[in-house]
């Protein structure tokens, strides 16, 4: 696992050989070029007695988000070492699991910090006013597996929140690319949109900027329809619960999973030449990505920037 801090690249690598299959990991984060601390986290680590490898990112977001992002990094890679110890295998029943017990986590840290903040509030100087709903925080999580079989590599990927998951395939001078899943996106996921409703949540803003609000008296809104944490828009329809996929791949590629300070400024085209010129270096290709998009955030004047994090997993099949 690594925890992203200060404001340089932070890196790590991981490999996985299991017979003719070959898996190579990099994980990279870049904090947002406006931006004090970085929210986001990502999760790499190699489980040996099952030959899994695990890849997650998490995009915190509000006041405690960074907090939720460490606490959901660490549960779900303690979590899945647990569950294929006593299964010998991952599956998505274990990574929805170990989505739900990081869930769990933060909001029981963040219920706490409520009732600590209630209990005062009669009495509390204006300065701690401000903190009105510091406990109103969250994290995206999107895990994914991969676990070398005879017919090839089992993937399963689960997802709450608006990172992405790409796989890219070459065939010599291009890439195809097909996104894994769909991201919990207002803009784009009308079924989304009718479940917040029917939950008598509120869709507010107008396309592409479409957000979540809140309908309790902390005053709040999100980008997406799906997040762990968030004690106040849990009732306004928010959804804790991942999305799931579970295939098998057969040949080799090239999978990139990245937060939303990738995907928001860059196409999955350009990312489609960038894993053409760096096909056989994944690390070479996570920081191309990284630069790329911190360029895309600096042209764009009207943003602060946004931190981006990634992991890119080689897959060679001889």
């Amino acid at each position: 696992m690594v925890v992203c801090m200060g404001q340089q690249h932070n890196l790590v690598r991981e490999q996985l050989v299991v017979n003719e299959v070959t898996l190579t990991a990099v994980g990279m984060f870049k904090v947002g070029w406006k931006k004090k601390e970085c929210q986001d986290r990502i999760c790499l680590s190699i489980h040996s007695g099952s030959n899994a490898l695990l890849a997650a990112v998490f995009d915190g977001h509000g006041l405690g988000g960074e907090s939720a992002a460490v606490l959901a990094c660490n549960v779900v890679q303690q979590c899945f070492k647990e569950l294929v110890d006593a299964e010998n295998a991952p599956s998505t029943a274990i990574l929805e699991r170990c989505i739900s017990v990081a869930d769990s986590e933060i909001l029981t840290k963040a219920e706490l910090e409520k009732r600590k903040f209630l209990r005062r509030r009669s009495v509390c100087l204006y300065g701690e006013k401000r903190s009105f709903g510091s406990w109103e925080y969250g994290t995206t999580a999107l895990v994914c597996s991969l676990h070398p079989e005879d017919e090839g590599v089992r993937f399963i990927c689960s997802n709450v929140g608006d990172s992405r998951c790409f796989l890219f395939r070459k065939f010599e001078n291009f890439c195809t690319v097909e996104e894994i899943g769909s991201p919990h996106n207002p803009n784009t996921r009308f079924d989304e949109i009718e479940r917040i409703s029917n939950a008598n949540g509120r869709i507010v803003g107008s396309h592409p900027f479409l957000r979540v609000s809140s309908t309790t008296e902390v005053v709040t809104s999100l980008c997406m329809t799906r997040s762990l944490g968030h004690v106040e828009m849990r009732h306004s329809g928010i959804s804790q619960t991942p999305e799931s996929l579970d295939f098998l791949i057969d040949s080799s590629c090239m999978v990139i999973i990245a937060s939303d300070g990738i995907w928001d400024v860059l196409a999955s085209s350009k990312i489609s030449q960038l894993a053409l010129e760096h096909w056989t270096n994944p690390e070479t290709l996570a920081e191309s990505v990284l630069n790329a998009a911190d360029q895309q955030w600096r042209r764009s004047k009207r943003y602060s920037g946004d931190d981006c994090s990634l992991v890119a997993i080689g897959i060679s099949m001889e």
